[in-house]
């Protein structure tokens, strides 16, 4: 798993956003963009590929696809589908990492090892609280949000 980690001190870039509805087959075009996209499948099952990662996308599951990195369809979908994306930059002013779980998991250690004085408690939260850690891939609640957001 890799994590897309950065300040949340200025806020992200929104370039541009819809919904994509297929009745029928569907495979996502391959293409290396400049800008980064988050996907939220709503109904059907998108089968999509990050540089040489392979995921299978179904209801209820999002994936963030990398500025500067290859995506593509690696499988047709034969059945209805439905997604909602949202292409977004990172602000210049914000520095992001890509980070593989291993790295994360020492970083986030190491900052705690760092200020892990009781005196520093604040301090120790406040340092972590300014950045925003999110998952490649992973699932969201069942209960509609993600679908009244993009609406």
């Amino acid at each position: 798993m890799q994590y897309l980690v950065f300040e949340n001190e200025n806020p992200l870039i929104h370039v541009s956003s819809g919904q994509l509805l297929n009745e029928g087959r569907f495979r996502h075009p391959r293409r290396n963009l400049d800008t980064w996209v988050l996907i939220v499948c709503i109904k059907g099952t998108l089968y999509i590929a990050q540089d040489d990662r392979r995921y299978t996308l179904t209801e209820n599951q999002y994936i963030v696809l990398f500025a500067g990195h290859e995506h593509f369809g690696f499988k047709e979908s034969g059945e209805e589908l439905s997604y909602y994306w949202c292409h977004f930059k990172i602000s210049e002013n914000n520095k992001y990492h890509i980070m593989k779980n291993d790295t994360l998991i020492k970083v986030i250690d190491t900052k705690y090892t760092v200020l892990d004085t009781s005196a520093e408690a604040d301090s120790r939260e406040n340092t972590i609280a300014r950045y925003c850690i999110l998952p490649e891939y992973g699932d969201i609640s069942a209960n509609g949000r993600a679908a009244l957001i993009f609406r």
